[in-house]
C-alpha cells in the first residue's frame, strides 16, 4: 500500500530478504507484502512529528464516516440504483462470473465497513507524545508482519522470556530501521501476542507472554 506522491517505494536488498526469508520460511511471493508494510511503516515513522492535532484527525475521520454514509444512501436511491445496474457491461468494472448487483452490493458493504472503521478509529485517539506515537507505529508494524506470516505459513509471531527476540520480526525491523533496538522490538511484539491469545482464550505458559 504505497502512499501516493510521497516517496519512492521501499525495496529490500537481496541480503535483507534472504535474512527475513531464512527467519520466517516465507515464500518469495510474500516479499512484496513485506516491502509494502515496511514502506508504510517508514512513512509513518518519518512523519510522526508532523501528524496533525488529535482534534483535526477526529474531524477528518468524522468527515470520512459521513461521506461514506452519504455515498451508500445515494446508491440506494431507486433512480441511481437503476442507472448503475443497467450500465452496459462493457463500460462497467465487470468481473467474470459476477452480476452487476453482486458487485454493487460488495462495493456498498466495503463503504459501510469504511464508515465503521473511521468511527472506530476516533475512539482511541488521545494526546500522545512523539515517543508514544512511534511505539504505536512499532506495534502496528508487528501486527501486520504477524498477518503476513500467518497468511503464508499458518504460523504466528511468538515471544517467550527465554527467547524474547523473534528473529523474523527483528530481521524486518533491521531492514526498515536498524536504529530500533531489541527492547523496543520486544515491547512492540507483546500486544500482538497478548491480543491473539486473548482472542483464542489461551492461557500463556510460564515462559511465554
Amino acid at each position: 500500500m504505497a502512499v501516493p506522491n510521497q516517496r519512492v517505494s521501499f525495496r529490500l536488498s537481496e541480503k535483507q530478504w534472504s535474512e527475513i526469508k531464512d527467519a520466517s520460511r516465507l515464500p518469495d511471493e510474500a516479499r512484496i507484502e513485506i516491502e509494502d508494510v515496511i514502506d508504510v511503516f517508514l512513512y509513518l515513522q518519518q512523519n510522526v512529528t508532523k501528524l496533525p492535532r488529535t482534534t483535526l484527525v477526529r474531524k477528518k475521520l468524522q468527515r470520512i464516516a459521513r461521506a461514506a454514509a452519504a455515498l451508500v444512501q445515494d446508491i440506494k436511491d431507486p433512480e441511481v440504483l437503476f442507472a448503475l445496474l443497467n450500465i452496459q457491461r462493457s463500460k462497467s468494472e465487470a468481473v467474470p462470473g459476477k452480476f452487476p448487483h453482486q458487485m454493487l452490493a460488495e462495493s456498498c458493504d466495503a463503504v459501510t465497513r469504511l464508515r465503521q472503521w473511521a468511527l472506530s478509529a476516533r475512539e482511541p485517539l488521545g494526546r500522545k507524545t512523539t515517543a508514544q506515537k512511534r511505539a504505536d507505529n512499532h506495534r502496528w508494524f508487528v501486527s501486520n508482519l504477524d498477518l503476513i506470516l500467518f497468511k503464508h505459513t499458518e504460523q504466528n509471531v511468538r515471544r517467550s522470556t527465554k527467547f524474547p527476540k523473534q528473529p523474523y520480526v527483528t530481521a524486518c525491523f533491521q531492514a526498515a530501521d536498524p536504529k530500533i533496538g531489541p527492547g523496543a522490538i520486544d515491547e512492540a511484539i507483546k500486544p500482538t501476542v497478548t491480543r491473539r491469545r486473548s482472542a483464542r482464550g489461551e492461557v500463556p505458559h510460564d515462559n511465554e507472554h
